[in-house]
This record gives C-alpha cells, sequence and structure tokens, in this order.
C-alpha cells in the first residue's frame, strides 16, 4: 500500500498580543513560512505513530521547531540568504526512515492595512461614527489574522472648516487624551488626517512605515 502523508490545512485562533506568540497555518502547496511567528504544519503518516515522528530543520535560517499533538510549529528567527531555504524533514524515529522533506523560503510578515474600528482607511464619516472612534487598528486580509501586527505610533491631524491645522502625535493605537479632543470636535466639513503611522509585526527589529488615512466629515 502506497504510503499517503496527510497534508491539511487547520484554522487557528490568533493571540491578541504582539508580545504572545502568533500562529499562522501553512497550507499544502505553501512554499515559504514567515519570519517571527509561529508557523504550523500538521504532518501524519497513517503508517507511523504520531509520536514517532520527529521533525528537525536546518540551521542556515536559525528555526526552529516544537511537536504539538500531530502539529508541528516552525518559528524562523532570521531571513535565508540567496538560494539558501529552510528545509524541514520528518523521520520515523524507531527506524530514521525519512517521510517527508520540505523546503520552504522565509519572508516578512506583507505590509498590513491600518484602519479605524468600521475598517476603511479613507474617504467620507459622519460625525457620529468619527465620534465613536477610539484608534487605530490592523487587518491582515489576505492571510485571515487578526491583531498579529501593531501600530507604535502615528501624527492626527484636524482641520476644522475654516481653521487652521491641529497637529496632535499619539504614541500607541488607542487614541491619547489629545487625539480623543480633536476626535470629538467631529462636525460636517472636518478633515482629519492620519500620517507618519509607524508600526511592528513579528519579526521585526524595528518599526515599519504604514499606510496613512484622511477622512472627510460628512
Amino acid at each position: 500500500m502506497r504510503k499517503l502523508i496527510l497534508m491539511s490545512i487547520l484554522l487557528l485562533s490568533i493571540s491578541k498580543s504582539f508580545a504572545q506568540n502568533q500562529i499562522l497555518t501553512v497550507e499544502e502547496d505553501q512554499d515559504y513560512l514567515f519570519i517571527g511567528v509561529e508557523n504550523r504544519i500538521q504532518f501524519s503518516d497513517p503508517n507511523v505513530k504520531q509520536a514517532d515522528i520527529v521533525a528537525s530543520c536546518n540551521a542556515v535560517a536559525g528555526a526552529t521547531i516544537t511537536a504539538n499533538d500531530n502539529n508541528f510549529d516552525v518559528r524562523v528567527t532570521s531571513l535565508t540568504e540567496g538560494s539558501e531555504l529552510c528545509s524541514i524533514s520528518f523521520k520515523n524515529k524507531k527506524t530514521g526512515v525519512l517521510l517527508k522533506k520540505m523546503d520552504f523560503q522565509v519572508r516578512r510578515i506583507p505590509s498590513p492595512v491600518v484602519c479605524l474600528s468600521n475598517k476603511r482607511s479613507d474617504g467620507m464619516i459622519s460625525s457620529g461614527e468619527m465620534k465613536i472612534q477610539q484608534g487605530l487598528f490592523v487587518i491582515m486580509g489576505d492571510l485571515f489574522i487578526k491583531d498579529c501586527c501593531s501600530v507604535q505610533n502615528f501624527t492626527l491631524t484636524f482641520t476644522g472648516p475654516g481653521q487652521n491645522p491641529v497637529t496632535f502625535e499619539n504614541n500607541g493605537a488607542k487614541f491619547e487624551d489629545g487625539a480623543l479632543r480633536l476626535i470629538q470636535l467631529a462636525r460636517p466639513g472636518a478633515i482629519y488626517q492620519f500620517s507618519n503611522v509607524r508600526g511592528r509585526c513579528p519579526g521585526d527589529s524595528v518599526s515599519r512605515q504604514m499606510n496613512g488615512m484622511s477622512f472627510t466629515v460628512r
């Protein structure tokens, strides 16, 4: 009977804190891993007890593997260079037989999208809707995960109708008191601009530039 190597996608919950471990699933045809997070691979062989399957990786990418039931969490701590790959081998620990070898490139988590809590990043907004906003949020649309990256700081500029712009430097994603006071001034014709938005994703050694936003109150 031909061996069947089973790879499947397992949708997992994502930690809400940047400081905690983030877990992403690895699809069957995926040939890359994300740096700085737990990349979860589900691997099994019907002819080998799960407890007898061990996984190892080359040291090129600075990767570690942790077994969790029939899941293997792979964390890569540095980017590979040139043609070097992160190679993961699954073996039968009793016989030493190689069951599967998988080669992956290592990538940074792609740039996320910064938005308000209504998941909008620009356009017209009502005064009532603006006044209930509490801060900036980060979404990772194509990865179907939430709270993987976080906003570190940004500049909020409020321009009321016929008034000069007022600027506030906000630390963190949540609106500080100065930003909240400007948010409560929302009225038709007012313009809110969010610029110099910087944030961090798992694996980032320094903050990265994120998208800015502009809203006009209708």
